[in-house]
C-alpha cells in the first residue's frame, strides 16, 4: 500500500486535477535466503493488491473520464466569478485516498487540493503564462514513448490503471491534453513566483526555513485569489 500511495503522489492523474506521470520505482530483493519462498509468497500477495487497488482507482475515475467531455452533466460543488469545482472532481480525489487508506478527511483533502489547484492556474492566467500546443504535444508524446518502449519505471502500474478505466492509451492522451497544459503553465508560474521570492528575500539556495517561507508566501496568494474571485460552497 505504500508503494501506491507513493505512486499515486507522483502521479498527476485524471482529468480535473493533473496529468498521469508515473515514476515510483518498484524495487524487487535479489537476494536469496532460507524464507525465500515464503517472501516470495508475501510479494505475490502484496502484488495482487496493489493491482487490484489499481484497478479500483482506475474504475473510481471512469466517471471522471466519462464527463471531461461535457461538463454540463455534472453539478457544481463550489463557485466564485472564475473558479468552478465540480462534485464529481471532489468525490473521485475523495474515493481515492480511501483506496489507498488515507485516514484524514478524504473530501476536505480532496477541496483542498482543488482550490489550491485552481487559484494557482486563475493567477498563473491572469498574469499572462501559456503553453504552446507544440510544447504539450512534445511532453505527452515524450511520457508515452516511456510507456510504450518500458522506459518508465512503473509501465506495469500505468496499464493496470489504463485497465481499470477502460481506456486505450490513445484515449488516455487525447484526454491529458487539456491536463498536461494547464499543469506546464501551473509549473512556469510556480517557478516564475519562486524565483521572484529567492531574489526578493535575497536567498542564494534552499533550506528547510527558506521552503517554510515559500510555502507561506505561496499560501497568501492562493488565499488572495479566492477571496478575490469570492468561491463559495453550492452543494
Amino acid at each position: 500500500m505504500k508503494k501506491l500511495i507513493a505512486f499515486f503522489t507522483v502521479v498527476v492523474i485524471f482529468v480535473c486535477f493533473g496529468a498521469f506521470a508515473l515514476s515510483q520505482n518498484r524495487k524487487t530483493d535479489t537476494n536469496v535466503s532460507e524464507s525465500s519462498h515464503t517472501e516470495t509468497d508475501n510479494n505475490d500477495e502484496m502484488k495482487r493488491n496493489d493491482e487490484e487497488t489499481l484497478l479500483e482507482i482506475g474504475r473510481n475515475d471512469r466517471k471522471a473520464y466519462d464527463l471531461s467531455s461535457d461538463r454540463s452533466l455534472d453539478s457544481i460543488y463550489m463557485k466564485g466569478e472564475n473558479i468552478v469545482i465540480y462534485t464529481n472532481e471532489v468525490e473521485t480525489i475523495k474515493n481515492r485516498h480511501q483506496l489507498l487508506g488515507e485516514e484524514r478527511d478524504g473530501e476536505e483533502l480532496a477541496v483542498d487540493f482543488l482550490l489550491r489547484r485552481e487559484a494557482i492556474y486563475l493567477s498563473a492566467v491572469s498574469q499572462g503564462f501559456n503553453v504552446s500546443d507544440d510544447e504539450v504535444k512534445k511532453i505527452l508524446e515524450l511520457e508515452r514513448e516511456h510507456y510504450e518502449s518500458r522506459i518508465s519505471v512503473n509501465p506495469d502500474d500505468f496499464f493496470t490503471y489504463l485497465e481499470g478505466i477502460g481506456i486505450t492509451i490513445d484515449q488516455y492522451f487525447e484526454w491529458q491534453f487539456e491536463i498536461k497544459r494547464q499543469e506546464l503553465i501551473r509549473a512556469e508560474y510556480i517557478n516564475h513566483e519562486q524565483a521572484a521570492f529567492m531574489k526578493t528575500n535575497g536567498f542564494e539556495s534552499w533550506t528547510e526555513d527558506n521552503e517554510e517561507s515559500w510555502q507561506n508566501h505561496l499560501q497568501r496568494i492562493i488565499d488572495d485569489v479566492l477571496e478575490k474571485d469570492r468561491v463559495v460552497k453550492v452543494s
